[in-house]
């Protein structure tokens, strides 16, 4: 075959060749861009949906906030914070008033989330294990949406402060977890993650019972809007990059 048959079959080769590299890459490169659009779409929807929140809560609005609680400068970093609610909630007409601490939060990031749970940050804040064991229950919604919580106890200095923990977590796809153990998938898949997670928890003053607590949280739980734990389980489109659509 003549050389320059030879070399104008090499240079053709050798522009398909490259063609097709620069068609890949720019795939890549827009997959990529799309899956975090999607995401700043997602996260967006989320923080229009936490304003769906109530102020009052309760089926009959009867926990009324008293104060905002402001969340350190450092936490809010550290748990990559999309969205979140802080509140002092007090129940009308409790004597000795019943009050709890209310925060709900999105994590851009499940794997920032990773540390905060219960069991891990509050002995490490200096609070012990409590007497009581844990113990959880279920919240079932009108659309038949569970919301599973763990409930724990803690206590620290002496005599002792006590409290009590109702916490979950809603999922990417919009399902409810009572423990962090039960979010492994996605706080261990790089893709998953990036949908982020819910948490819900409640602190209670120590001077109620266990099974007040759970009535408590049912009855919170009850009163937040299902169109808010809607958007939060909104799905996000599958992409070839590996997203779930959930």
């Amino acid at each position: 075959m003549p050389d320059r048959f030879i070399d104008k079959f090499r240079h053709r080769r050798l522009s398909i060749m490259a063609s097709l590299g620069i068609l890949i890459l720019a795939s890549g490169f827009t997959i990529e861009d799309s899956d975090s659009e999607l995401i700043e779409q997602r996260q967006a929807r989320i923080v229009e949906a936490f304003e769906m929140l109530p102020q009052d809560l309760g089926l009959n609005r009867t926990w009324l906030k008293s104060a905002d609680v402001e969340i350190p400068t450092s936490q809010e970093r550290m748990l990559d914070l999309n969205a979140h609610v802080s509140r002092r909630y007090q129940l009308l007409g409790s004597a000795p008033p019943s009050r709890f601490t209310l925060f709900f939060a999105h994590s851009s990031d499940a794997r920032s989330m990773a540390g905060h749970h219960p069991p891990n940050c509050y002995p490490a804040s200096g609070w012990l294990p409590g007497e009581v064991g844990v113990d959880e229950s279920v919240a079932i919604l009108a659309n038949g949406r569970t919301l599973p919580f763990r409930v724990y106890s803690f206590q620290r200095g002496d005599p002792g402060k006590e409290i009590w923990v109702a916490n979950g977590f809603v999922l990417p796809d919009g399902s409810g977890v009572g423990t962090l153990a039960e979010a492994g998938g996605v706080i261990g898949n790089a893709e998953q993650s990036r949908l982020g997670l819910v948490q819900y928890q409640f602190v209670f003053d120590g001077d109620i019972d266990l099974q007040e607590v759970i009535e408590f949280t049912d009855d919170v739980l009850l009163s937040i809007p299902n169109a808010l734990f809607d958007a939060l389980g909104a799905p996000a489109p599958l992409t070839s990059n590996g997203v779930s659509n959930d």
